[in-house]
């Protein structure tokens, strides 16, 4: 899909963004609700400019303006300045040469996950050590020897702690608060403040003996971007991951980023380039799971910038405790692990060769009420299900009457949980098969106790949930229905370093991102980088991530198999990735909706081994879901699109396959060719029903890779337009902060006093995606026959784009006491992702400067649509408003 480029003379330096979410690997962060900071843009030059010339000729035409950065990259050559309020930008863009493109400037705030503090090590015990590796094959080729090296990785974000081994990088923001207070001190020390950093580098490299991380042998690199304030801008961002691919990096990973859901935002297209030039970028996708599709991170959207999901491992880390068995004469020792409650330690060592009272589950009578009337636990470990109708707490508490001071829950199905602690009693969970076996020992007959001695190492235990996708990963696909994110890595409750020589625990996309980043670390220890293949290794590798990934249910238990717009093409397989002989050309076939079917797919297939392989074909279909929801009771929180996870439904299209037998000589690339039938099925086509799958290519050799799949069963433009349900309740064009609408008052005088609060309001929120929203002033009774884009002052009736107050989404009512009614920005806002409510106050002034004069006038504010022309009228949702009247100011 591709949308008309827009003209630059007629688009505000606006970007619209959801309103702000709990996110963990980064939110956006500015007064006026965006992220976006004030007055700031980042122009990129043509790549035959001089970039210094090019600015100071910059710094000519927008006089005052401040430049924060020069780009003189091969990469990326341009700018990043802050401008001053009384500058027409607009104006400006149309007549400056060797500008090729411009964007807002965001900031974003790092969020760091849910932590959850992990007792320090008093010995090593490598036998049975916790890690994940076994679920993506890294363990087999660590076992091979294979551990990262030659390979270098850059880890861009919160830096590297103190006690761990970083090789280089850069400080770009220094120790302090900036941009909260002072300025930046950048330096050569990346030491990490939020502890993110590293985390995030331990997983891909981490090497501390009886803990692996993927690329163990891989050197590291580290760029860090946010200060201690936890904030950043994104040209730190871009100027990081260009010098990182100066300085040498065969990967870039970085675990942060915005909603954006657009590929063609300034971080993603730079990031997307450096792929092309040899790197592989890979980038967290983001934790927005909750808010349904749709809703993609912004570094991650780039066309070839590796955009990581996050999957729930199968085990999880956990405390070891010692079983002892005993029947008669003979007893065994046995170790098994336990997650202690949360916020709080382990059970304490002291409790040794303790026996141990089971209550079954069916024995439990009511919440209230212990089965075992009369027996003094003091002295026992109580080990009993959490599978009874009740909470953690309430067991506890009646237990905990009769004297327990030491509880383990053993799991039904369910999730692990996090139980609370209840003061004076220590709780811990083991997985379902342990709590099962010693139940079934204890009602045996044999003696059971639990001794829980110093912490030595950490074990694992089975997480009921894992092998899907974790519910907090964020949903795809981009807008213009690019297949997003592109593979899944484990993510959930990862152990990995923290700053000191400590450890911790955290979930979230950031941390599959750096698991992927350690994948491709280790090809490239077996391989070379790129120094060795040159600048279509990034582009390579990045295919060979994106085929190898294993199918995800839905969920656990599901016969649906999980959309690539969650997972992309599932969960990696290292193995795959390094060893395999088959290769693809780097694909994902973008179906597109049925205006736009894109039916005639195809892949390259590379048979790199010394034998000729046959290879065959299966399409293997995910399961399908209305992305729109038009009952407005069912989903208020994220209007007209489901949240989290929709339910799956059956939408399969018909492929044709290649015709014959399909043999690869050694050595030999041979192109395989699709061609896609629209799928039928009893699904609802005005709901933007979104389908997906994956081709499975499978050779004589063994060997399995595939290619994704994704379509929208419906013509997304029609859908919108048609039922105008690309607004979300309203919009609304009302008069003051009172609400009155429009129809009833459509007129204003702009008496901004807290009596009168006279000035038109226009609230909206957009359902879908669009490249353009503006709001403009027209002469009395003007028509959209007269519609011409980009719209020039005083032809066809053309007044002048309007302005909003900079903080109107925040506050009610304006206080003109207290701010600025000249401080506005344009009423327009360029690719806009979907979003909560936004708010526009209209004080009388236009992006030109100039205020309106009295009169009649047509107001037009109109979103364009998804594919849409702006010089076509109808390509455009038009608010319906009736003439409004401009009365002299304080009339």
């Amino acid at each position: 899909m591709r949308f008309t480029a827009l003209c630059l003379a007629g688009l505000s330096l606006a970007s619209g963004s959801a309103a702000l979410q709990r996110r963990q690997n980064g939110t956006q962060e500015d007064a006026d609700g965006t992220g976006l900071v004030k007055n700031r843009y980042i122009f990129e030059y043509a790549t035959t400019a001089d970039s210094d010339a090019a600015t100071d000729a910059l710094e000519t035409r927008l006089q005052g303006a401040t430049v924060r950065r020069v780009f003189k990259s091969g990469v990326f050559k341009g700018a990043c300045l802050d401008t001053t309020d009384d500058i027409d930008v607009l104006a400006a863009l149309g007549e400056l040469g060797g500008v090729v493109n411009v964007w807002p400037a965001h900031r974003l705030k790092l969020n760091m996950p849910e932590q959850k503090a992990l007792p320090e090590l008093t010995a090593v015990n490598t036998e049975g050590n916790y890690n994940v590796h076994h679920m993506t094959g890294v363990d087999k080729l660590h076992e091979a020897g294979i551990k990262g090296q030659g390979a270098v990785i850059a880890i861009l974000g919160g830096g590297f702690g103190s006690g761990r081994k970083v090789f280089g990088g850069y400080d770009f923001v220094g120790d302090g608060y900036w941009p909260e207070a002072g300025e930046k001190t950048p330096d050569d020390d990346p030491m990490d403040q939020q502890g993110h950093g590293t985390h995030v580098a331990g997983i891909a490299a981490g090497n501390g003996g009886w803990f692996q991380g993927v690329a163990p042998e891989a050197t590291i690199l580290a760029y860090k971007a946010f200060s201690q304030s936890g904030l950043t801008d994104e040209d730190v961002l871009i100027d990081a991951f260009i010098r990182a691919y100066e300085e040498g990096a065969d990967v870039i990973t970085a675990s942060v980023g915005w909603v954006y859901n657009w590929s063609n935002g300034a971080w993603g297209v730079v990031a997307s380039r450096l792929v092309e030039l040899g790197v592989v970028c890979t980038v967290s996708a983001g934790n927005d799971g909750q808010i349904g599709p749709f809703y993609g991170s912004s570094g991650a959207s780039g066309k070839y910038v590796t955009a990581v999901a996050s999957a729930d491992p199968d085990v999880v880390a956990a405390i070891p405790f010692k079983v002892t068995l005993t029947e008669g004469d003979s007893s065994e020792d046995l170790t098994f692990g336990y997650r202690p409650a949360a916020y709080d330690g382990p059970i304490d060592s002291s409790v040794v060769d303790r026996p141990v009272h089971f209550i079954p589950a069916d024995a439990w009578d009511t919440c209230s009420r212990l089965p075992d009337q009369g027996v003094d636990l003091t002295n026992m470990v109580v080990l009993t299900s959490r599978s009874v109708p009740c909470d953690f707490g309430s067991q506890s508490y009646y237990m905990q009457l009769q004297g327990a001071r030491n509880i383990i829950f053993h799991n039904d199905d369910r999730e692990l949980g996090d139980p609370y602690p209840v003061d004076g009693v220590k709780i811990g969970q083991i997985d379902r098969p342990t709590g099962e076996r010693l139940g079934a020992a204890i009602l045996a007959g044999t003696n059971v106790t639990f001794s829980f001695p110093p912490f030595g190492a950490y074990a694992k235990i089975e997480q009921p949930i894992g092998g899907g996708p974790s519910d907090y990963s964020s949903w795809g696909p981009t807008f213009q229905l690019e297949q997003k994110p592109d593979i899944a890595a484990p993510g959930r409750d990862i152990v990995s370093t923290f700053p000191n020589g400590g450890w911790t625990m955290m979930s979230g996309t950031s941390m599959a991102a750096p698991y992927v980043a350690g994948v491709a670390a280790l090809y490239v220890s077996k391989h070379g980088g790129r120094k060795q293949h040159g600048e279509g290794f990034g582009v390579a590798l990045t295919a060979r991530i994106l085929s190898s990934g294993n199918t995800l249910p839905w969920v656990k238990g599901s016969e649906y198999r999980a959309s690539t717009a969650q997972v992309g093409s599932g969960l990696i397989d290292a193995v795959k990735v390094v060893n395999y002989d088959t290769s693809l050309s780097f694909a994902k076939w973008q179906l597109n909706d049925t205006r736009y079917f894109s039916r005639y797919q195809g892949v390259d297939i590379t048979n790199s081994g010394d034998k000729e392989v046959t290879y065959t074909f299966e399409l293997q279909p995910a399961g399908g879901f209305e992305a729109f929801e038009r009952d407005r009771s069912v989903y208020g929180f994220a209007p007209g699109v489901p949240e989290g996870a929709p339910f799956p439904i059956d939408i399969t299209p018909e492929v044709r396959m290649p015709a014959g037998t399909f043999r690869v000589k050694p050595g030999q690339t041979r192109k395989a060719e699709w061609i896609f039938k629209l799928p039928t099925g009893d699904f609802d086509s005005t709901s933007l029903p979104v389908y997906s799958g994956k081709m499975l290519i499978k050779g004589s050799n063994g060997e399995e890779l595939s290619v994704p799949y994704m379509g929208l069963a419906g013509d997304l433009k029609r859908s919108l337009s048609e039922s105008k349900d690309i607004w979300w309740l309203g919009p609304h064009f009302v008069s003051g902060v009172d609400w009155t609408p429009i129809q009833e008052k459509p007129y204003w005088n702009f008496d901004l006093s807290l009596e009168k609060q006279d000035f038109p309001r226009l609230l909206m929120t957009s359902t879908f995606g669009t490249p353009l929203m503006r709001w403009d002033i027209y002469e009395a009774n003007w028509r959209e026959t007269k519609w011409s884009y980009p719209p020039v002052v005083g032809e066809k009736g053309f007044v002048g784009t309007a302005t909003t107050f900079r903080y109107a989404q925040d506050l009610a009512p304006f206080d003109p006491d207290i701010y600025d009614e000249t401080d506005v920005i344009p009423a327009v806002r360029q690719w806009q992702v979907r979003d909560h409510m936004r708010d526009f106050w209209w004080f009388g002034q236009l992006v030109n400067g100039s205020y309106i004069n009295p009169g009649n006038y047509t107001m037009r504010a109109a979103v364009l649509l998804p594919y849409g022309n702006p010089e076509a009228s109808d390509n455009w949702v038009v608010i319906d408003t009736p003439q409004v009247q401009i009365l002299p100011k304080g009339n």
